[in-house]
């Protein structure tokens, strides 16, 4: 769409929400945010009477993106009409899958249509009346049609020239996305079978240093494979190793193997006790959320960024002392010891030693009723709040 925003006409949008059964009342408040626009020109020191417009979207205002996409709505249901009534087809990307003729983002739009003349002028009608309703205008200098390999030049031609856009070779990439359309398989440069390599490692260069760019790029095309050779090789990296999950070591037993297959078959895990509580808490979701991402260490600590991210520090950054764990952030570094104290906690489970922070929890869980158990998630919470707002500061401190 060209200005989509701009061109938004005033008594489409208002037909619209009424048509889709908002009540009256409604629609005339959001009208009335909608139509308080006013405009003055200055030229010089010389302010022009005021403009009052009948088109037009505030950029920026929260509301709009939604009452746009209600507008868009009415051009997607006009598509599935004419698919629901047999006129155009649209096309499937499965065998037994369902047909699909368009895909919508913000004001931009996927179409899909058979190689007939007779839905090519159907699908230009849709548009034209579109336009004429909404206000909206198909910007064709960004637009491009994309043609199977199977169709004949001349035809190709013909429907172009109905369509009035330009005619690429391939769609390179949306939003940063690559856009297979037409090649089968994972890969985008070549046909699946024309594809030795089965690993990451077969990628690389003979000594194993780099990537083999020349490779990358025939495979996957220009785009994604330039964004896969910029991926960093970290070469001290330790090497892989297999662990058992279901032991705090790592170390595989039979007796670990029964236990968890014995509590599989009953329907519990290993931390069971802790899953059951914690959709559970009297406290707010934000806290049941923060809670989820506890047990499941998944909070972004200094320690697993520096996993990640081989350049940044992994030392807590409130004590400056040990590695951030989730363990130390939550229990061990020397500032949440005191808030856990001062909340009452038992000294006898704040000195116990755990290897991993979802232990500690659900020995506390087993200690405290429902109802101190959410309030001390809700302590832990705002001990981690505390913990962002001290990097944050640290932050803002930090010379550039």
């Amino acid at each position: 769409m060209s200005k989509a925003y701009d061109r938004v006409e005033w008594s489409f949008l208002e037909n619209v929400l009424k048509k889709v059964g908002f009540s009256y009342v409604w629609v005339n408040k959001i009208m009335d945010c909608v139509c308080t626009n006013r405009y003055r020109v200055k030229c010089n020191t010389t302010l022009s009477e005021v403009i009052i417009p009948e088109t037009d979207l505030r950029q920026r205002d929260p509301v709009s993106p939604y009452l746009f996409l209600f507008c868009i709505d009415a051009l997607s249901r006009m598509l599935i009409s004419t698919q629901e009534t047999h006129i155009i087809k649209g096309i499937r990307v499965s065998k037994n899958g369902p047909r699909i003729n368009h895909l919508f983002f913000a004001d931009d739009a996927l179409l899909f249509v058979r190689n007939k003349q007779s839905e090519m002028m159907v699908f230009t009608k849709i548009l034209e009346s579109f336009e004429q309703m909404s206000g909206q205008r198909i910007n064709l200098d960004k637009s491009m049609v994309y043609f199977s390999l199977n169709i004949p030049s001349p035809q190709r031609e013909i429907l172009s020239r109905l369509l009035k856009m330009k005619v690429v070779s391939n769609l390179d990439a949306y939003l940063s996305l690559p856009i297979p359309i037409g090649l089968p398989g994972a890969s985008f440069g070549l046909k699946r079978w024309e594809v030795q390599e089965n690993k990451v490692s077969d990628l690389l260069n003979n000594e194993k240093d780099g990537w083999n760019e020349s490779r990358i790029f025939e495979i996957y095309s220009e785009y994604l494979g330039d964004g896969i050779c910029k991926i960093p090789l970290f070469h001290s990296s330790p090497d892989d190793y297999h662990i058992w999950f279901h032991n705090p070591l790592g170390f595989y037993s039979t007796k670990s193997a029964y236990s968890w297959l014995t509590l599989k078959h009953v329907g519990f895990g290993p931390h069971w006790i802790f899953l059951r509580l914690m959709w559970k808490l009297q406290a707010l979701p934000k806290i049941r959320i923060f809670c989820w991402c506890l047990g499941h260490d998944i909070l972004p600590t200094y320690e697993k960024i520096f996993s990640i991210r081989r350049e940044v520090d992994g030392t807590c950054p409130r004590c400056g002392i040990d590695k951030e764990t989730l363990l130390h952030a939550m229990k061990n570094c020397p500032r949440a010891p005191a808030v856990l104290v001062y909340d009452g906690l038992n000294n006898k489970v704040l000195e116990g030693t755990y290897s991993l922070c979802i232990d500690w929890i659900e020995d506390v869980a087993r200690t405290l009723d429902k109802k101190a158990f959410s309030d001390f998630i809700t302590v832990l919470w705002n001990i981690w709040n505390s913990r962002n707002n001290k990097v944050s500061v640290m932050r803002r401190k930090r010379p550039w």
